[in-house]
């Protein structure tokens, strides 16, 4: 039973759904599910740039859906993130084709954690 559970969570977590609401720069709710962005790290509340990483991330994913692979199944972090932190699932999520973590990156609002992806967010593409 447990098998058959964890292969319909991982399918069902890697259906593209519609965000419903971005927390900070690099964590978003999908689908009731909250996700942080492996690999890099934006600023947090009370920091500066907070509100701007938040705005952007927002325009990324408003009215769009949303698929996220979760680490450990194809993700640039694999093998060096968790799955999960506290209450949320580390993933690699995409709009359109789109690494939402790369765009974050490139557009200044976030920063490459080699820690975590290999410096996979601090080469240019």
């Amino acid at each position: 039973m447990r098998t058959i559970l964890a292969a319909f969570t991982v399918v069902f977590l890697s259906l593209p759904a519609l965000a419903q609401s971005v927390v900070d720069g690099d964590t978003l709710y999908v689908d009731a599910v909250k996700y942080r962005l492996c690999g890099i790290d934006a600023p947090k509340h009370g920091h500066p740039g907070y509100h701007q990483a938040v705005d952007y991330l927002h325009s990324l994913v408003r009215g769009k859906k949303v698929k996220c692979t979760p680490v450990g199944q194809g993700t640039p972090c694999d093998g060096r993130s968790k799955t999960s932190n506290d209450e949320l699932v580390v993933a690699q999520c995409f709009v359109d084709g789109m690494d939402l973590a790369a765009a974050m990156v490139r557009a200044g609002y976030a920063k490459d954690w080699p820690k975590f992806s290999g410096g996979y967010y601090g080469r240019p593409k």
